[in-house]
């Protein structure tokens, strides 16, 4: 297969396996989710709200990373994924794993139709709000969120650092893993469109059969807006959520990191 303008088309076979090319990156994605749901749920009890009381609507939750393991935690959640791969990987997935009462919607930010004043928290991790490129796309996102949020709920999105990362920036090395069906052979590298404000992250994916030997090439191009804190409080100021309050990704605790998080509060009207 060639490139596709659906990243995830084919990423969706091979997706929950990027991480765990060997058992240290395994152990280390399980540790980063185990420390990503933990500092969600210190914000958000810091801010008076209880996750087994309530909905969280994830958007762009992909194959159900964060999802499975908080609606463990939480009255329900709602994972909604605009891609129709990712999506039906998810629902696989949620054959094999332990969750609680969890809902599937194939939905993005801008399409987004959970009944108005559904959701406690909405949060959003790794880099889906950075797919909004434009700046009415991205209002028009947190004017959706704002609807799905209750009275006093909570937004928190995850986004990539880019200008923390450029100061840090070391070239990936190749790494090489076997799923049950493929030997995988991956080649990661990124450019900066800078006049577009874009942090472009190319993929390179060499798949070979087990069974027929037959070796596929791929290609999953992403193209992530470059947002920083400021520009992001802006937005939110913006679109009205207030107590707005920044922290450097999971690592809540560090006073730099190359992730954003930030938390918002729908005011109440």
């Amino acid at each position: 297969m060639n490139n596709s303008s659906d990243p995830y088309e084919k990423l969706a076979l091979i997706y929950d396996t990027i991480a765990s090319s060997d058992k240290k990156d395994l152990k280390r994605m399980q540790e980063r989710t185990e420390r990503e749901i933990e500092s969600l749920n210190i914000l958000l009890k810091k801010r008076g709200i209880n996750l087994s009381k309530s909905v969280v609507v994830d958007i762009g939750g992909g194959t159900g990373r964060i999802a499975f393991p908080l609606s463990l935690l939480s009255k329900k959640v709602i994972l909604a994924e605009p891609s129709e791969q990712m999506l039906e990987k998810a629902k696989k997935n949620s054959l094999l794993i332990q969750h609680g009462d969890i809902e599937f919607r194939q939905e993005g930010f801008l399409d987004l139709s959970v009944p108005e004043e559904t959701a406690d928290v909405v949060i959003s991790f790794c880099d889906a709000f950075l797919y909004l490129h434009q700046i009415k796309e991205q209002i028009a996102a947190l004017e959706k969120i704002k609807t799905t949020l209750k009275p006093r709920g909570f937004i928190l999105i995850d986004v990539t650092n880019h200008f923390s990362n450029i100061k840090r920036y070391k070239v990936p090395e190749p790494s090489f893993w076997q799923t049950n069906q493929f030997k995988v052979s991956y080649y990661l590298s990124h450019e900066v469109l800078a006049f577009k404000g874009i942090w472009k992250v190319i993929e390179n994916f060499s798949l070979k059969n087990i069974e027929t030997k037959e070796i596929e090439h791929f290609d999953a191009v992403h193209h992530l807006k470059m947002v920083s804190s400021t520009e992001l409080i802006l937005l939110f100021e913006k679109v009205g959520f207030n107590k707005i309050e920044l922290y450097p990704g999971y690592n809540i605790r560090e006073e730099d990191g190359n992730r954003i998080w930030i938390i918002a509060q729908k005011k109440d009207v």
